[in-house]
Formats: C-alpha cells, structure tokens, sequence
C-alpha cells in the first residue's frame, strides 16, 4: 500500500455542498504527516457523501485550483477530463 501525507484543508464539494476535508498529498515525504496546502502541489480526496472525486492543484500564480469528477465519470487508472474545474476564489496559503 502506498503511503501519503494528509493536507489540512477543508472546502464545500460542488456535487452536494457538503464540508470536505480529508484530503492527500503524495508530493511530500509520505509518512502521514500534516502538512499544509503550501507544502504541496497536487492533494485529493473523494467526497464521502456523493462520492464526487475532488483534486486541488498549486497555480504558478499561488492561487488553487478546484478540479472535481463525478462519480460515474471517475477512473484514477485512465486519464480523465475534469467534470469542472474552477479558482478557488480568493484563498491563497501564506
């Protein structure tokens, strides 16, 4: 089983709008430690409510953006098209 680190970071899912915050980072060291958004590029997790797929990546501009695929559209072993992407309006890690 691969290890991963856990980002402290919460956001409403856009499938159902409830409060998601159990998201993964394998770009850090991988030992499940906390980490913050900034410590990483690329962090995930799947909404346990709709079970909607939701991946938040570092823009070059320090702003994130919020990718999130629908359950039924979802296969992490095939590369997919987002089922919508959008900023994250106004949050930026320090």
């Amino acid at each position: 089983m691969g290890m991963y680190d856990l980002v402290r970071f919460e956001i409403e899912c856009p499938g159902c709008g409830e409060i998601v915050s159990s998201f993964q980072s394998q770009d850090g060291e991988c030992i499940l430690n906390w980490v913050n958004p900034s410590d990483v590029d690329n962090f995930y997790t799947d909404c346990w409510n709709c079970g909607d797929w939701l991946e938040v990546s570092k823009q070059e501009s320090g702003e994130y953006m919020l990718s999130f695929y629908k359950y039924e559209h979802y296969n992490p072993w095939l590369p997919g098209v987002p089922y919508k992407t959008k900023l994250i309006e106004g949050f930026k890690w320090k």
